[in-house]
């Protein structure tokens, strides 16, 4: 594994030194930054540094976020170079093309790992909670953190992740590989999460609008039927119609009025009712 390392950091860092004499200033840095953290010395160095350096799932985010930089700006760079191109278009179709060519990788992943009851998914899952669950035993062991509490973590890690590749009869470099294309995991995750904000945003809005007219039309509706039931219509005073929230698909209003009663005394009258909003109905008065 560190032999592959060696080998990919000097790639990333001889394309970046072309990157940076070819004009693609951002894309080469962030190659050369690439290459640099992936030499195994450079990366435990960062591992003792950093805390959240430890947990492979961050490295491997660190990757793959220098990777995107890498494409988007080398591509970005041939865009420029191009002004009959819509940069916008460009960009989205090299999205379209990375999230594809990902999608394509973790679905050959799929078919070897659904032969011992795995996927991607679940890897990365299993994978993640074991070095949870190491850095919270080493938390137990060493409040303190330091030192001690970063190779007690990585101790407690790299045996647990053993026995899982042991239990599954897995290599440590297809559980490397599954871990480094989960990202499509995510991805998919985070859009059906925004998936489903916006329709809830959409359901809220459309059910705000109902209930406002609703409103409107009920507050209208029930000064029209007290006066008309009143021993003196023309006493009839409003004094304002409140909202006073939703349940459900009902929504609660409270009507207040003044009028003159059998000894035609002034008096302040109030009458609470729920309204479906779905017809406008009235389900309930509660004098």
């Amino acid at each position: 594994m560190k032999v592959l390392k060696y080998v990919l950091a000097v790639i990333f860092i001889l394309g970046g030194f072309w990157g940076i004499d070819s004009d693609n200033y951002i894309s080469g840095f962030s190659s050369i930054l690439l290459g640099s953290i992936l030499i195994p010395k450079i990366s435990s160095i960062l591992r003792n540094k950093y805390k959240r350096f430890n947990r492979k799932r961050n490295r491997y985010s660190n990757y793959a976020a220098l990777i995107i930089m890498i494409v988007l700006f080398s591509q970005q760079s041939g865009v420029m170079d191009n002004t009959s191109i819509n940069p916008q278009n460009k960009f989205a179709e090299s999205q379209q093309k990375r999230i594809k060519e990902e999608q394509h990788i973790k679905d050959s992943l799929d078919i070897i790992l659904k032969k011992i009851n795995l996927s991607v998914c679940k890897v990365y899952t299993a994978i993640n909670s074991i070095e949870l669950q190491a850095i919270k035993d080493a938390d137990k062991k060493y409040p303190n953190f330091g030192d001690q509490h970063f190779k007690y973590s990585e101790k407690l890690r790299i045996k647990r992740t053993n026995n899982y590749i042991k239990e599954k009869g897995i290599s440590e470099l297809l559980v490397d590989k599954a871990i480094v294309y989960s990202t499509v995991c995510w991805e998919k995750e985070r859009l059906k999460r925004v998936e489903e904000a916006i329709q809830q945003k959409k359901e809220r809005k459309y059910r705000k609008e109902k209930i406002q007219k609703c409103y409107e039309n009920t507050c209208n509706e029930l000064g029209y039927k007290i006066k008309k039931n009143l021993n003196s219509p023309k006493s009839f005073e409003y004094v304002d119609c409140k909202y006073l929230g939703a349940n459900g698909s009902n929504f609660t209003v409270l009507y207040r009025y003044r009028a003159t009663n059998s000894l035609n005394a002034l008096i302040l009258s109030e009458v609470k009712v729920i309204i479906n909003s779905d017809n406008c109905n009235i389900v309930e008065v509660i004098e």
